[in-house]
């Protein structure tokens, strides 16, 4: 039964409807018919007295058409209405202030009636204001946790994708999208741009929506329908404008500018299905041309996104079939594979800055879109993979003219970008169609088909495989043959022709490791060495005519280079075979190049065989031994004499000990035996010409002893300069081959930074290939002077003391090394060698060497930079004079006592040490350097007996020299500077201190005596070693008084030296006067007088008398010091000038008391 009722009315009094939550409503027992609007209250029967509420209920609303939303609604009804009006606007505008919850629930609806708002009105500023109004509506269903999200929604993608569809009518809603999205971003409002910018990607995919159903419901989506018709040329021009200022906003707003970049680059993929693809493709152009160079990441990100349309290769094609016109060539093919050739341009253009980090970018996204095509299932048919390539042919060129001389981008990559940026060029080389790269090797530049193949070079060693522990040379093996050590070691037997013994002594090839990576490391290598023999194999063949000239540059900058490098790079057994294929190729091909033009290609090659005659897999010797034998067999069919590959081979071996190949004589030995027998056993060749080839195996193995003897002393790194200068010597009528021992000891030097040495050598050698050039080749005569290589290196009249009969040796100083440019480039090498040790006077004596060099060439650009040197240099001297700056070397006796030193046992050397090496480094280095190999060795103190020394205990002795000059050669202009008294020097001295009384030490001037012991070596220093032997000594006792005259002489000498400085150094000018005329510390000159001059006659009388001019030249100076140090100094030093006088003053008075009138008389004027 009823117990009573409750009225509640959905609508407000202002007609909205009640909002859900819980009403309070009073009950009754009897409602009127009319109860809505009673006519009298009174008659109705509350349940609660004063009309309490007694009940409560709460209310939700369930409706698809109406809501609780009052913007919402507000905005509904005036849509229902659909009148253009202010107050419409505002109901639209009036859509932003939606709660996250109401916008997501209602979205499709209200974007849908959005979009027919904007397809059905005309005024602009309505159409914006529904366009604004989705854009707000679109970043609430964004937000999540109240904070802007700039991915896509996924409510609002599904709403695109399966619920959106353009209202129908006669506006298009693409038009009036992309013309509103146009109008409001070149309003500049920061709020709504902002948001437009955050979601461009919904607008835009609606467009594209859009777009599609006009078309379909067109019937314009067939192929057969003209792109170019399909819209209309506002669609056009708004599209354009809508990129340009997209562009802008990028620029504008850095945070969001990788959204709006990324949205755009979909966009326009996009369309790339169903719009007019050139204008598509404008418009990339357009976005990417004006994109700032700051914005790297922005440029290659949109790139990749464009690039990885389902399409891209078929908009790339189609492809060149030949090569016509070089110079045109870059432009037809950037116009025929326009996205390839932008992704190519934008690549190269960042890849000359060399800025590395947005290159890496770059790089990556080429990587990649190169990697997919490789993977792309559609295109591992053979046509298409050798047609893919030929869309990005122009990044060869265009990598090969980034990488000349002036960018050097690939050489100076870091190893992370280089790899990447080589692996494109390689991929690209590998698959391109034969026909295009042999046309274009035919028609194009030298200067770029060099560079094409320098580039190749650098994939040989960026790509090789890199030992990580093993100290011998490592051979690597390929997959497609044997990963088993079994298997090497069989195949060395199989193919060894050693007997038993001399097997037993070869090392054991060492083990290869077959980790994953490792694996793919190996591969790796191989695949790139193989791929750049198989182009460079292509290359001769196709070039045979220009590679058979003399003069022709692409038989050295090419093939040469090329193969040598690969030759001394780790290698595994399958390219090794194809490399040596490959030079046995060559040699037979091109003899000329060889054997008949004078060229050093042969001594290239043999250097780079007869490595790998020291490699530790006998099958490899093998093959290295035939090639070698192939190479003097060559030879003497081409030109029936073996002198010059006799001579091309030893400098070969000598190059090897230099370059500090570890070489095992059992190897090498071998490798020699097989080559005699080769030669023994072919019945073709002469006899003498077999006897020639083992004379030339027992000469190599020769050469081979000297590595073993310097290897044997690589514990003293003097000894091993010593050797190599001497075994230069050695081939003092070989001029290449001492040329080349003297690179070698150059190199040495430089990797134990004795930086004078290493340009002692160079200069050595700069003066022997001047006398031979002279002799031998007239055109590269360079008019020198020898005593011009005197002025930097003392002892170079050594090379240029030549025999007559090393003239006459056949073959001789053909090398690029004995021309006025290898003269000039060992000179400009020495000139860095000799700035690194402050050494700028040597180094304008090798720059006017230069000069002369520079004239003869007429290189005046180059002369210029040598004169703006010398101008630098000269600077540097006078400012290092000025402040005293420069610290020279330091020289040490060495003395050898011990069985174990062999023939050193009693010997004594002077070395030469760096500036800042103490004796207590020098002695700790030498006792160090011996113990590792003697496992003992004792220092001496210098004044301790030899006598009684354990002959089986070695011993050295060290202390410090000084260069020992007479007084007439101090007195000589020659010797005035510091640098002066360091250079051409072979005198040394010290002085052990002693007393007349025969005790340690005496404070009695009287008692106080000295032993002079003067040293002299072979030749001076500077040198091309760092340790001399000395050749004689002598010694001296001076008594007392001559003991304290030496000391006021030696006073002189500097008070002199700093009176004749130009200009004066005020600073040591003043340090000479503190220790000579202040008074507290002039005692030790005033004590010497007193004690000899005041007791004349108890000395001898000419003693006496040099004692006493040497006082009276010492008073002289002093006061031409003071006088000096006066003109020099400001104001704020008049006091200090005030006490030196006054300190000269006094010690001007004591000497008069002592010394004869005249020096009186003289010391006051």
């Amino acid at each position: 039964s009823t117990v009573s009722y409750a009225v509640l009315p959905i609508l407000t009094p202002d007609g909205k409807i009640i909002p859900d939550t819980e009403h309070f409503i009073s009950t009754v027992y009897n409602y009127p018919t009319s109860y809505l609007a009673p006519e009298n209250e009174d008659s109705i029967k509350f349940v609660e007295k004063n009309r309490k509420p007694n009940f409560i209920v709460r209310t939700k609303l369930v409706s698809t058409v109406n809501t609780l939303n009052n913007e919402l609604a507000e905005f509904f009804v005036m849509y229902d209405q659909n009148i253009d009006s202010e107050s419409f606007r505002a109901s639209i505008a009036g859509l932003r202030l939606l709660d996250i919850g109401t916008a997501t629930k209602w979205c499709n609806v209200v974007i849908t009636a959005l979009c027919r708002i904007m397809s059905t009105q005309k005024n602009s500023a309505t159409i914006d204001a529904a366009f604004q109004s989705m854009m707000f509506i679109v970043d609430i269903v964004s937000k999540i946790d109240g904070v802007h999200r700039t991915e896509r929604n996924m409510t609002l993608v599904s709403f695109v994708n399966h619920f959106f569809e353009p209202p129908p009518g006669e506006i298009l809603l693409f038009d009036v999208l992309i013309e509103s999205m146009v109008r409001t971003l070149a309003q500049k409002n920061a709020e709504v741009n902002e948001i437009i910018g955050r979601h461009n990607w919904f607008a835009f995919d609606l467009i594209v929506k859009s777009m599609q159903i006009h078309l379909h419901k067109n019937q314009q989506l067939d192929e057969s329908v003209p792109r170019t018709s399909r819209f209309g040329s506002g669609t056009n021009i708004f599209l354009a404008k809508l990129v340009a200022l997209t562009l802008d906003e990028v620029v504008l707003k850095p945070t969001m500018s990788r959204v709006m970049s990324e949205n755009l680059a979909w966009f326009l993929k996009d369309l790339l299905a169903i719009y007019d693809r050139g204008l598509v493709m404008d418009l990339v152009y357009l976005y990417v041309s004006k994109l700032s160079k700051s914005s790297v990441n922005l440029k290659f990100e949109f790139l990749r996104i464009i690039c990885d349309y389902e399409h891209y290769v078929q908009l790339n094609l189609p492809l060149p079939d030949r090569i016509v016109d070089i110079p045109k060539l870059e432009m037809t093919l950037w116009t025929n594979h326009f996205l390839a050739g932008t992704l190519i341009n934008e690549v190269i253009e960042q890849v000359r800055t060399e800025d590395w980090i947005p290159i890496l970018t770059a790089v990556d996204t080429f990587f990649f879109l190169l990697l997919k095509h490789s993977r792309d299932p559609r295109y591992q048919h053979i046509l298409a993979k050798t047609c893919i390539p030929g869309m990005y042919f122009s990044f060869i060129l265009q990598l090969a003219d980034a990488n000349d001389n002036s960018y050097r981008c690939v050489a100076d990559a870091p190893w992370a970008i280089r790899a990447k940026l080589l692996a494109c060029f390689l991929w690209i080389a590998k698959n391109t169609q034969r026909k295009i790269l042999q046309q274009w090797w035919t028609l194009d530049t030298q200067k770029r088909v060099t560079s094409f193949f320098v580039i190749l070079a650098n994939c040989i060693g960026t790509f090789e495989y890199q030992r990580s522990d093993s100290g011998e040379p490592e051979l690597l093996k390929s997959t497609k043959l044997s990963n088993s050590q079994a298997v090497i070691e069989s195949r060395a037997k199989a193919k060894s022709t050693l007997s038993g013994a001399s097997m037993a002594r070869l090392p054991p090839p060492p083990k290869i490791k077959n980790t994953p990576e490792d694996i793919v490391e190996q591969n790796l290598s191989r695949e790139v060495n193989l791929i750049v023999i198989d182009l460079l194999m292509d290359f001769m063949n196709d070039n045979v005519t220009e590679l058979r000239k003399p003069e022709s540059p692409y038989m050295d900058r090419i093939v040469i280079n090329l193969l040598t490098l690969m030759l001394r790079k780790n290698q595994c057994l399958s390219v090794l075979i194809a490399l040596f294929a490959a030079v046995r190729h060559t040699i037979v091909m091109f003899p000329g190049a060889f054997f008949v033009d004078q060229t050093p290609f042969g001594g290239e090659i043999s250097y780079a065989i007869l490595r790998h005659c020291n490699s530790p897999f006998s099958e490899v010797r093998a093959k290295a031994s035939a090639i070698f034998y192939l190479l003097l067999r060559n030879n003497f069919l081409a030109v029936k004499n073996f002198s010059r590959m006799k001579l091309q081979s030893t400098i070969a071996v000598s190059r090897l000990v230099g370059d500090g190949t570890p070489m095992v004589s059992e190897r090498f030995n071998s490798a020699l035996r097989e080559v005699s027998r080769f030669a023994q056993e072919d019945t073709n060749v002469p006899v003498h010409f077999r006897q020639e080839v083992v004379d030339l195996t027992e000469r190599l193995f020769t050469a081979l002893a000297n590595s073993i003897k310097i290897a044997e002393f690589s514990f003293d790194p003097e000894m091993t300069a010593d050797l190599y200068y001497d075994i230069s010597r050695g081939y003092v009528a070989s001029p290449d081959l001492r040329a080349a021992w003297l690179q070698n000891l150059a190199a040495f030097h430089e990797t134990h930074n004795n930086h004078e040495e290493a340009a002692q050598c160079q200069i050595h050698l700069a003066a022997l290939i001047s006398v031979y050039i002279n002799q031998l080749k007239p055109k590269e005569k360079v008019p020198v002077n020898p005593l011009q290589f005197q002025r930097s290196a003392p002892n170079s009249y050594h090379e240029m003391q030549v025999p007559r009969e090393a003239f006459e040796e056949e073959g001789i100083c053909q090398s690029s090394l004995f021309t006025r440019n290898g003269m000039f480039k060992e000179l400009k090498s020495a000139v860095n060698h000799l700035k690194q040790d402050s050494l700028f006077e040597s180094c304008i004596a090798v720059q006017r060497l230069n000069i002369e060099v520079l004239k003869e060439n007429r290189n005046y650009q180059e002369m210029g930079a040598v004169f703006a040197d010398l101008e630098k240099l000269s600077d540097d001297i006078s400012s290092s004079n000025e402040s005293n700056s420069r610290l020279f070397s330091n020289y040490y006796l060495v003395r050898f006592y011990g069985k174990a030193f062999q023939d050193l046992d009693g010997a004594q050397f002077v070395y030469k040490e760096r500036q800042m090496t103490r004796l207590a480094d020098f002695s700790t280095r030498l006792v160090e350097q011996y113990k590792g190999k003697f496992g003992e060795c004792k220092t001496l103190a210098a004044s301790a007996s030899t006598d009684g020394l354990d002959p089986e205990v070695p011993h050295i002795m060290t202390l410090t020299v000084k260069p020992y000059f007479s007084n007439e050669e101090l007195a000589n202009k020659d010797r005035q500077s510091a640098f002066e008294r360091q250079f051409n020097i072979k005198r040394f001295i010290f002085e052990t201190p002693m007393t007349t009384t025969g005790a340690k030490y005496s404070e009695e001037i009287t008692e106080q005596a000295k032993k002079k012991t003067i040293l002299e070596t072979d030749t001076p220093f500077p040198f091309v070693i760092k340790r001399l032997r000395i050749v004689k000594e002598t010694s001296e006792i001076l008594s007392p008084i001559e003991t304290s005259t030496e000391l006021i002489e030696d006073r002189c000498r500097a008070t002199a030296n700093e009176i004749e400085a130009i200009p004066p150094n005020p600073k040591t000018l003043q340090i000479i006067l503190q220790g000579s005329v202040l008074l507290q510390v002039n005692a030790g000159p005033l004590a010497i007088a007193k004690t000899f001059l005041g007791n004349r006659a108890n000395f001898d009388a000419a003693a006496i008398h040099r004692l006493e001019t040497s006082m009276r030249r010492f008073v002289e100076l002093c006061g031409e010091a003071v006088k000096l140090n006066k003109t020099l100094i400001g104001p704020d030093q008049m006091e200090f000038q005030n006490h030196l006088e006054q300190g000269y003053q006094s010690l001007h008075e004591d000497f008069s008391a002592l010394v004869a009138p005249s020096t009186a008389k003289s010391a006051t004027k």
